[in-house]
Formats: structure tokens, C-alpha cells, sequence
């Protein structure tokens, strides 16, 4: 058997429903990495803060973040490597960037280097 294409989205994906916080505008910001802003709110992650999930949808001022399974994101700065726990947070502007003295350990499944994409395990 013979794959053309793999894909890992929708495996152990655990969705919660916040509030937001700050500026998420639907259409512009869905698919970054999202952090907690307040008690139950959540915004797009801004540098050197902890990765909470990934904004999936937004509602008015309701937000989905994906907090568990498989996820890609934009990464800035060093790229990830593939088949190890790298220590990531959220970069300036919902990207997520390797942080080794801070950030939290992710196991990396692939890295798009022409696209600054990674795909992680939550």
C-alpha cells in the first residue's frame, strides 16, 4: 500500500470554547497559537508566553483552542527538530518559536521548512 499524502489532523483533538481576549479577528487569526490571557480568556499567544492550544474558530467573542492532540503551527526563528521533545513557546505575533531555557517540551512530527510550519503532539 502507498500513501500520496499523511496527515495527523483530527487525532486526540480536544476543542474548549473561551473567551477572548484583546484582538482576534475571524479570518486573520485562526490557526495560531493561543495563550491564556485572563480567567477562562484566551488571546493570540505574543512572545516568551506559555502555548495554551491552537485558535480553531471564532464566534463573535467566543473562541475554540484546540488544547489537545495534533496540531500545526507557524514557527519563527529556529526550526523545530523532528522525532525529538523541543521546548517551545508562543512567539511575537501566534507563532511558536524553540525557547530551550522556558519553554515547555512538544515531540515534533514534521517540520514544513518552506512553509515555517510544525506539527506537535499536545
Amino acid at each position: 500500500m502507498s500513501w500520496d499524502t499523511h496527515s495527523f489532523e483530527g487525532i486526540e483533538e480536544v476543542l474548549v470554547t473561551m473567551k477572548k481576549n484583546g484582538t482576534i479577528t475571524q479570518g486573520t487569526h485562526e490557526n495560531l497559537a493561543a495563550k491564556i490571557a485572563a480567567n477562562k480568556e484566551v488571546a493570540v499567544g505574543t512572545a516568551n508566553t506559555p502555548l495554551a492550544g491552537k485558535i480553531m474558530a471564532i464566534n463573535g467573542d467566543d473562541i475554540s483552542v484546540q488544547v489537545k492532540g495534533f496540531m500545526t503551527l507557524p514557527y519563527t526563528g529556529t526550526a523545530p527538530t523532528v522525532g525529538q521533545y523541543n521546548k517551545l513557546e508562543c512567539a511575537a505575533s501566534g507563532e511558536v518559536q524553540v525557547d530551550a531555557s522556558n519553554g515547555h517540551p512538544f515531540l515534533v512530527f514534521n517540520v514544513d521548512t518552506t512553509n515555517t510550519k510544525v506539527t506537535i503532539l499536545m
